[in-house]
């Protein structure tokens, strides 16, 4: 009879990979992509494609964070992936698969700074408007959602219909 795999013997990829489908599945597709590249990131970090979760501590996780600074990566995107790593943790606690003595994650406080406005002028969106395109249908497209996205408050591409 074979033994149900513990969360102890369940390799952290192993988990995350069940998480990022889950999500998947739930058409949470950028949690599940943010996820993903958090993993990849932490088992670089690591080097070991076979790292548990129980063994994350809070030296490995304050580890990872100046890791991450040494990679010049922005505040934000450091607070976005300890964010990630958390989530998945605590989802292996609330699945009961993980029972910490102490939650390598307390005690740290993701602040988030704030960014730099980039927001152009209402000049140039008025030049936008009234642009002679050579007709083609491509261009009249992405003038459309050059305009689309500004009125829609700055609506990432990726999150329109096409």
């Amino acid at each position: 009879m074979a033994r149900k795999k513990t969360f102890s013997t369940l390799p952290l990829l192993e988990y995350a990979n069940m998480r990022i489908q889950q999500k998947k599945e739930l058409n949470k597709t950028c949690t599940a992509e943010l996820y993903q590249v958090t993993v990849n990131h932490f088992l670089r970090f690591t080097g070991n494609t076979e790292f548990r979760m129980k063994n994350l501590t809070r030296t490995l996780v304050s580890d990872f964070t100046a890791y991450l600074q040494s990679k010049g990566l922005a505040t934000n995107t450091i607070n976005s992936y300890l964010s990630s790593l958390r989530a998945i943790y605590n989802a292996a606690c609330y699945d009961g698969l993980l029972h910490p003595a102490e939650h390598p994650f307390k005690g740290i406080k993701l602040k988030r700074e704030p960014t730099i406005k980039r927001a152009i002028s209402v000049t140039l969106i008025r030049e936008l408007g009234n642009l002679t395109t050579d007709g083609s249908r491509s261009q009249e497209l992405a003038v459309d959602l050059c305009l689309f996205s500004f009125l829609a408050c700055g609506m990432p591409f990726v999150d329109m219909p096409t």
